[in-house]
């Protein structure tokens, strides 16, 4: 019975694969082929010092150094980038401000939202009003002063 020894990999050729991997984890979004990216990146480095024999080891390492940090950083990780503090206001509608009366309606963030008053004033075209809220289709307002 033959033994098939797969020969070592170049370190350019492991750093190219871990650079690879890296780039393809922005596509799939998993968070988990970069960890193996890493871990190619690494041994390719350790390479350059280490004399392996076979490819398998080199592999064996990848997988070693690609589980260990999974384990210890991937929650850690998503946790930070996902609870970022830049978030997207999500009630970009809500909230108060300055509206402008136009034919009867109240133009407030470039949207023309049906009036109820909570007092009672003459509305004239051109007028700046405050929003006070906005909720279906209706904006409460009163007069700015």
């Amino acid at each position: 019975m033959q033994t098939i020894i797969l020969v070592p990999f170049a370190p350019w050729v492991l750093l190219g694969i871990g650079i690879f991997l890296i780039a393809l984890e922005i596509v799939l979004t998993s968070f988990i082929v970069i960890w193996f990216g890493l871990g190619f990146i690494v041994t390719a480095f350790l390479a350059y010092f280490v004399n392996f024999t076979e490819g398998l080891w080199q592999l064996s390492y990848v997988a070693s150094i690609a589980i260990v940090m999974m384990i210890s950083f991937r929650t850690k990780m998503m946790i930070k980038l996902l609870d970022s503090k830049d978030k997207i206001n999500e009630d970009f509608l809500g909230g108060s401000g300055i509206g402008i009366i136009v034919e009867d309606k109240v133009k407030f963030k470039s949207i023309y939202w049906d009036i109820e008053q909570i007092e009672d004033f003459e509305l004239v075209g051109g007028e700046k009003v405050f929003v006070v809220s906005t909720h279906n289709k209706i904006a409460k307002i009163k007069k700015d002063k």
